[in-house]
């Protein structure tokens, strides 16, 4: 059977990629259908790079050329992924003096936060970083005792006019935590 390239991309069609709603022809993923005899060529350009999105579309179109025109075409299917410029880019205004900013959290306690975060900085205070720690765990402050500041005190300073608080530092790392706050208020 002879497979007739537009036939093919009018099936196409009938397939959406996950999470982009609109058909594949329609969203402008199909970029290029070409036929060799029994071979299918289809060059797609998605928008998400989740293996399990380029697999399910690759499955979908190998099913539905083998379902609908020949179940011996031999179908290849080129997925190039092109995603913006950067998706995880923080939109607001930048904090000075800060060029990277490493979030730990997490929806339960008592999972090793604090732990990765300690581990995290001294590692990349080590290799040559500049770090420092905002500990804003209220239940559980532990940023002073691990870092065996647990009586220091942070002080105040004087920055352009404004009093800020100057950070503890400790292993080269410069620490503010709520800890030193609640724990000056046991004392």
């Amino acid at each position: 059977m002879k497979l007739d390239r537009k036939e093919i991309l009018s099936a196409l069609e009938t397939i959406t990629i996950a999470g982009e709603g609109k058909n594949m022809v329609e969203s402008g993923a199909v970029k290029n259908v070409l036929t060799f005899g029994n071979e299918v060529i289809v060059d797609l350009l998605i928008a998400t790079p989740a293996m399990h999105i380029k697999k399910r579309a690759e499955d979908d179109i190998r099913k539905l050329i083998h379902e609908k025109f020949s179940p011996d075409a031999v179908v290849k299917v080129n997925i190039k992924v092109e995603t913006s410029a950067n998706p995880n880019e923080i939109k607001g205004k930048a904090i000075p003096g800060i060029s990277n900013i490493i979030a730990v959290a997490s929806g339960k306690g008592g999972v090793g936060k604090s732990t990765v975060t300690a581990n995290l900085a001294v590692t990349l205070a080590k290799m040559g970083f500049k770090v420092g720690i905002l500990d804003a765990d209220i239940y559980g402050p532990s940023m002073p005792i691990m870092f065996d500041v647990e009586n220091e005190k942070p002080i105040s300073v004087e920055v352009n006019g404004k009093s800020k608080m100057k950070p503890v530092e400790s292993y080269e790392i410069k620490i503010l935590s709520i800890g030193f706050l609640l724990l000056q208020a046991r004392l």
